[in-house]
Formats: C-alpha cells, structure tokens, sequence
C-alpha cells in the first residue's frame, strides 16, 4: 500500500489546512504523535 501525503490528509490521520495557492500547513504536534504512533 502506497501512503501519500494526500491519502493521509483525506484520512484525516493528523491536523492540517490548506493555505493559499494549493499548499497544505501540517500541525508539527499531531504529526508527531502520529509518527510515534505508527511505531508501536
């Protein structure tokens, strides 16, 4: 299974918006803990 950066934004796995000109601002927190979650 290939997991993208936009497969991951549309699942919702950590927080993000959308910027202007189609550029996306990922919360460093909720990344975080998502990355250590995948991990365990």
């Amino acid at each position: 299974m290939t997991l993208t950066i936009y497969n991951l934004l549309k699942k919702k796995e950590f927080r993000w918006i959308q910027l202007d000109g189609g550029k996306y601002r990922i919360s460093k927190k909720s990344f975080d803990d998502w990355l250590d979650n995948l991990e365990q």
